[in-house]
């Protein structure tokens, strides 16, 4: 023990019976136990006759980590229970007898190990510290005229008393350790009542442990875990780590599919046996039928239907389709016309009647453009009475035109009921794209197209389609329409002929218009006019109209040795696509600029372009150096255009890494990027791949 004092008023009854003491003039003072601090108060005779109070130095019990690293399975580092279990701690341990290694499971409320600083480590469950908290809290405190029992020898009378399973196992688990040294033993000798040193003599098992677990007890708190300092030597078996389960699992042989087990208990949405010979196997599950008795009238009734039946069997309704082959029949599906029949069946079924729907009349967005034309004809006599309803009719005319799949049909059917009554329906679909005769400038020449992007002249059609077109048949836009910076000055004009009789699709029919008929050589050129025409007489064309160019510069001048402006792109010139990374961005400015720096490099108006693209993670990345069309002026360096020019109030050089940089970062636009000339260079960097 670190400190140990021992009062020189020795009790040598101690462990005997009671202590008899001095007659008393005054009542004695109250034994103070200041337990919460590890002192132990001894009771020792003053000169004048009375009791006082002599504090024994006693600190057995240690609160502070670390302890054994089996209690992490169970505690966090602030001593919560982080386990499920809150009420036992379970072990494997090794005990050792003639050198042979025994090896038990052991479950218990209580664990005592040796911790990392020689301490005897104890780690009590949730449950457990609970109970004995409640048993301390509920001993009364010791007064000045002393109860027959108070503090901690109440404490201990209750638990010896304490028959409870919990108290049961605690004992069992901890019955041949001692926990109370030698030295503790004789400071009780002299600071404890006799009831109490004598319950404690041994200090040995769970009376010892719990007198223990009384010293840290605090403020209504039981800490789950604790050392106790300088412990007597025991012979602590070790603990291992158990070897994790083995799943449990159907047995091989087990029947499956149809012949499946039958088990009572079959469960789950997965149909699992929970017990017996096939457990944790799919299993087929018992249904139980039901049995419900039926009265002579409720039987006769079904007599006669079966009668009428059987007489009228011969005379179902009789379906004729606009065609029989499967490739005549039109992808619409046979749910979409058959939900069509709650519209047009709300009606005299003593009077004819016609009806053209479409999607909108029952609040749906299939089949855009698309019309269905339904008729009825009542019976001759409009009093017979039909078998089959309006619904039921039109079912029977869908199924009978059905094509390959329930999702297409005939383009038309009718049906006739054995009562004299007829439907029919008729699908009027707008004109294909692929059905029209188109034609492009130039007979769709390469060397005619001009330079404008596929997928902004997409975004100009789809503007123009989203128009009412019967009221605006003829449109001009410019890239200001679709809000984007890119072919500033050109014209687009665009055009239809609608017809009533059909209804083409307009944006479908500018897409196959384009591609493949009039691209150019690439994704970056087009024809610059084209004009699809149908049978029908509807038709659509468009018209591009590239800006006046001025005159170019004379020869011998140098109109490239300025900066031009930055030109960025529209957000939505190069449609969908990953997010541009900076760095990649950043990175390949290198790939694209390299050699530029040779003398071989130097550029004319002569020269090809120098392109670089590739895609990264889903996002394009193109950087292009190329000459200005019609630019004149002396030769140019693409590593560094202008010379050794700095950018206007920066000492950065003009280069052609900082050039296609700076189409990227000074371009608010989402990171598309933009177009910069430097002299007769142009540099680009934009979102788009073209291979």
């Amino acid at each position: 023990m670190k400190s140990l004092l021992i009062a020189s008023f020795f009790i040598s009854a101690a462990f005997a019976g009671p202590v008899e003491l001095p007659p008393q003039v005054t009542p004695p003072p109250s034994l103070v136990e200041k337990r919460g601090v590890g002192q132990v108060d001894a009771i020792v005779p003053t000169t004048s006759g009375q009791i006082g109070i002599n504090p024994v130095l006693v600190t057995p019990v240690d609160t502070t980590a670390p302890y054994n690293t089996f209690f992490s399975d169970y505690i966090d580092a602030k001593g919560s229970w982080t386990a499920k279990d809150t009420e036992y701690i379970t072990q494997v341990q090794v005990t050792t007898k003639d050198n042979k290694p025994t090896t038990a499971t052991v479950t218990a409320p209580v664990a005592v190990m040796t911790g990392p600083k020689g301490d005897l480590d104890v780690l009590m469950s949730p449950k457990l510290e609970q109970q004995l908290s409640d048993m301390m809290g509920k001993v009364p405190a010791c007064s000045k005229k002393r109860e027959a029992l108070c503090g901690i020898t109440q404490f201990l009378e209750d638990f010896k008393a304490d028959n409870s399973e919990l108290i049961k196992a605690l004992n069992e688990a901890v019955k041949d350790i001692q926990f109370l040294s030698e030295e503790v033993l004789k400071a009780l000798g002299t600071s404890a009542t006799a009831q109490e040193a004598q319950m404690v003599a041994t200090g040995i098992g769970g009376i010892s442990l719990v007198w223990m677990a009384f010293q840290v007890y605090a403020k209504n708190h039981l800490p789950l875990a604790f050392g106790i300092r300088d412990p007597p030597n025991n012979n602590i078996p070790t603990v291992v780590t158990p070897p994790p389960k083995k799943p449990e699992k159907c047995p091989a042989d087990a029947p499956k599919g149809k012949d499946a087990p039958l088990c009572p208990d079959c469960k789950g949405k997965d149909d699992i046996c929970q017990d017996g010979k096939y457990k944790y196997c799919k299993c087929l599950d018992v249904i139980e039928p039901t049995f419900f008795p039926f009265d002579q009238d409720w039987l006769n009734t079904q007599a006669d239907v079966l009668k009428y039946a059987l007489v009228h069997m011969d005379d179902a309704p009789k379906v004729t389709c606009s065609d029989t082959t499967y490739s005549k029949a039109v992808a619409v599906d046979v749910a979409f016309v058959n939900s069509l029949s709650d519209k047009f069946c709300k009606g005299d079924a003593k009077k004819a009647r016609n009806m053209t729907l479409s999607g909108d009349d029952i609040s749906s967005q299939a089949y855009k453009k698309y019309t269905f034309d339904f008729s009825y004809t009542p019976p001759k006599d409009v009093n017979e009475q039909c078998d089959t309803d309006c619904a039921g009719a039109i079912k029977a005319m869908t199924a009978g035109c059905e094509g390959l799949n329930s999702h297409s049909v005939q383009k038309g059917g009718k049906v006739t009921l054995p009562c004299g009554a007829e439907y029919s329906y008729n699908i009027n679909m707008p004109d294909r794209p692929d059905q029209a005769d188109i034609t492009c400038a130039n007979g769709g020449a390469y060397s005619g197209a001009i330079d404008v992007d596929i997928s902004f002249f997409q975004r100009m059609s789809e503007n123009f389609c989203g128009r009412d077109l019967s009221k605006t048949p003829k449109v001009d836009l410019t890239s200001a329409d679709i809000k984007s910076s890119a072919y500033q000055g050109y014209k687009f004009h665009f055009e239809t002929d609608p017809r009533t009789d059909c209804v083409p699709d307009c944006k479908a029919t500018f897409e196959k218009m384009i591609i493949p008929k009039c691209e150019g050589i690439n994704s970056h050129a087009i024809q610059p006019s084209g004009e699809a025409t149908f049978a029908c007489g509807a038709s659509f064309s468009y018209k591009i109209e590239k800006p006046a160019q001025s005159s170019p510069p004379p020869t011998g001048t140098t109109p490239g040795d300025k900066l031009g402006s930055l030109q960025c792109h529209g957000a939505n010139d190069f449609g969908k696509h990953k997010d541009i990374s900076p760095g990649f961005q950043n990175q390949y400015t290198g790939w694209a600029c390299a050699g530029t720096a040779l003398s071989s490099s130097i550029m004319d108006e002569k020269s090809d372009p120098i392109v670089w693209q590739t895609m990264t993670n889903g996002a394009p990345y193109y950087y292009s150096i190329s000459w200005v069309k019609g630019c004149r002026g002396a030769k140019q360096s693409p590593w560094t255009p202008l010379g050794d020019q700095k950018y206007p109030n920066s000492k950065d050089q003009i280069t052609c890494t900082n050039l296609l940089r700076k189409d990227y970062t000074d371009c608010n636009n989402g990171g598309v990027g933009g177009i910069r000339d430097a002299g007769c260079l142009r540099y680009e960097f934009k979102a788009q791949y073209t291979k």
